[in-house]
């Protein structure tokens, strides 16, 4: 009978033993389960809208070089061609913010596409105004102002709005990704709760169960290895959408950092455009002002581009230009700028030269460009070039605006050429500086 009693007592106790193991197994398997479906869900759906706004403004990015390209081309075909192509990735994004209107759920989510939609539309509306005003008005200098004051910062509203979108989608990731931590923590702890209880109910009737113990001993392994290998893959999927999400983080600052090297800098040859060597000029003006050292201005001119163009083709006249601008790069100063004023002309900016520092300085200059032909597919091609220098002198005076010194330049270069070209004329306004004379 007791024998009977210690059987009921130890079945009993062997049942529970049981029990608590398979239900510390089927609630670890069950909710951990749950916890992987709900992430591979909320990654399931934030991921791909994620790439669909990644993928719009990579078409956008795309958009804004063939902008750059049509204001600074002058062959008609190739501008309609670009303006086709661009109305081309303008329908592809279209159809994009149509494809994630459809799949926003939240309401946060929905406010920041509408404003990534009102970005657009007003980006849009700028940058048809000013082709309308480049193409159809024929005012290619106001067009090209207004891109660079009003459309490009309407781009960057516009892509900033995109960035917080795909940021939106991130923080959700991150955020399940958290959740989901937090719950594998607290359904170990509840695992690790029921295991030692069965631990302690198996220590005592380890006499008579010694077996049983064995078999649900090595069942609750199978368990945890089972739970640690499902975390294991969890964790490896969130550090593959991070990434993946640094990456396209790195993929914005770049194109970020390009559309910002666009907007400054000349697309054939590199230098500073008009519109950045013009502020450069004001700057260095500023500082002639404040400090009292004199600025040298130069105004370089190929001579008899229009021969090279009609003789070896644009293609041969383009490698020119882009070979007398590399040797203008290498031959001026760290401290020195040089920009493409327009078409052949270059602007060059030494601080700190007087008119007759200025005069060695053009003509070394303009040495660097003759002594050496520029090899091209129609052969070497023998290059010269004519230069108008100003220097501001030492005395600051009322006349010494940005444009009066370019209008002086643009004199001395005129006479430049009037004289025969390949010569280096300073401006009779340099010479009066030099003797203290406003």
């Amino acid at each position: 009978m007791k024998q009977r009693h210690i059987g009921v007592v130890v079945g009993v106790a062997f049942a529970l033993l049981i029990l608590i193991f398979s239900g510390a197994e089927w609630l670890g398997l069950r909710r951990m389960a749950q916890i992987n479906q709900e992430m591979t869900s909320l990654v399931n759906e934030h991921w791909p809208q994620a790439q669909i706004a990644e993928q719009a403004l990579r078409i956008s990015n795309l958009n804004n070089r063939i902008t750059m390209q049509v204001f600074l081309l002058k062959d008609s075909g190739e501008i309609s061609s670009l303006l086709a192509r661009r109305a081309e990735n303008s329908k592809r994004i279209t159809a994009l913010v149509a494809q994630l209107d459809s799949q926003v759920n939240s309401a946060e989510e929905r406010q920041l596409l509408e404003r990534v939609k009102q970005a657009r539309t007003r980006y849009r509306e700028s940058y048809n105004e000013n082709t309308r005003k480049f193409l159809e008005e024929k005012k290619p200098g106001s067009a090209r102002r207004a891109i660079i004051t009003v459309t490009l910062p309407l781009l960057l509203e516009y892509h900033a709005a995109w960035y917080d979108f795909i940021a939106f989608q991130g923080k959700q990731m991150d955020a399940a990704a958290r959740h989901s931590a937090a719950e594998y923590v607290t359904t170990r702890k509840l695992v690790w709760i029921l295991t030692v209880l069965s631990l302690i109910l198996a220590a005592t009737i380890a006499i008579f169960t010694t077996h049983h113990i064995v078999v649900e001993t090595s069942r609750r392994e199978t368990a945890e290895n089972q739970a640690w290998q499902l975390n294991e893959e969890l964790e490896a999927k969130v550090l593959d959408r991070t990434a993946a999400l640094a990456k396209a983080n790195s993929d914005l600052l770049h194109a970020r950092d390009a559309l910002q090297f666009q907007a400054e800098h000349d697309a054939l040859t590199s230098l500073w455009n008009r519109s950045a060597i013009l502020d450069c000029l004001k700057k260095e003006l500023d500082r002639q002002k404040r400090t009292g050292e004199p600025l040298g201005v130069i105004m370089a001119d190929v001579d008899y581009f229009k021969k090279i163009n009609d003789t070896c083709g644009h293609l041969v006249g383009d490698t020119v230009l882009q070979q007398v601008a590399q040797r203008f790069q290498k031959a001026i100063r760290s401290y020195d700028s040089v920009g493409r004023y327009g078409g052949e002309e270059f602007l060059i900016l030494v601080p700190g030269c007087d008119a007759q520092d200025l005069i060695t300085a053009a003509k070394r200059l303009q040495r660097c460009v003759s002594d050496k032909p520029i090899p091209t597919r129609c052969g070497d091609v023998s290059v010269t070039v004519s230069m108008g220098a100003v220097s501001t002198g030492k005395k600051v005076c009322s006349w010494q605006d940005s444009e009066a010194l370019l209008r002086a330049a643009d004199s001395a270069l005129y006479t430049a050429k009037a004289e025969g070209r390949d010569c280096v004329v300073i401006s009779p306004v340099s010479l009066s500086s030099a003797a203290d004379h406003c």
